[in-house]
């Protein structure tokens, strides 16, 4: 082992640990390092080495600018990664309370904001299926209705609880008199 070539092993370790990560995931965090620095640069903060309180804001910013949990998260694995590509060590994202914490309450956060930007659906309720009834029949022959009503009627029963509903009772005997 005389004579190694430092400088060689040191250009191999390099190339080992960019194959660390895919090329698509080398992107997105350029694309995550060029955003975290802007952040930094505009709030005139250092970004290396990120400390807890500038993660936070960090978060909170991207999540101001609609970017969801889940790419936060990616952010934040990025920003980790440069850490350890740079030599600062691993900056234990994980070990900080407080910002998992935040990334948390934004992900409850943008979830509350989704199902209550969703419109309300329309219940089924007997005489819509009635009604759907009457479409399939107008559209087809009696046995072309048949099996879409008898799916919809077995959905809505198992769905509501109502198994023995006047409802069922009055399909049911129906179906007797035809």
């Amino acid at each position: 082992m005389i004579g190694l070539d430092l400088p060689e092993l040191d250009r191999a370790v390099e190339r080992y640990r960019e194959s660390s990560i895919a090329g698509s995931t080398g992107r997105v965090y350029g694309s995550t390092q060029e955003r975290h620095w802007r952040f930094c640069w505009a709030a005139n903060l250092s970004p290396w080495p990120s400390s807890e309180l500038l993660l936070c804001r960090f978060d909170t910013q991207l999540a101001r600018e609609n970017v969801t949990a889940t790419s936060i998260r990616c952010y934040l694995a990025a920003i980790r990664h440069d850490h350890i590509a740079m030599g600062l060590g691993d900056p234990e994202i994980c070990q900080m309370p407080k910002l998992e914490q935040v990334t948390k309450g934004i992900k409850l956060f943008q979830a509350r904001a989704m199902s209550s930007s969703r419109s309300p659906k329309m219940p089924v309720t007997p005489s819509l299926l009635r009604r759907l009834k009457q479409v399939w029949q107008v559209e087809g022959n009696q046995a072309d209705c048949g099996m879409p009503w008898a799916a919809s009627t077995m959905c809505f029963l198992d769905f509501s609880g109502r198994a023995r509903s006047p409802f069922l009772r009055q399909a049911h005997s129906a179906r007797k008199h035809t």
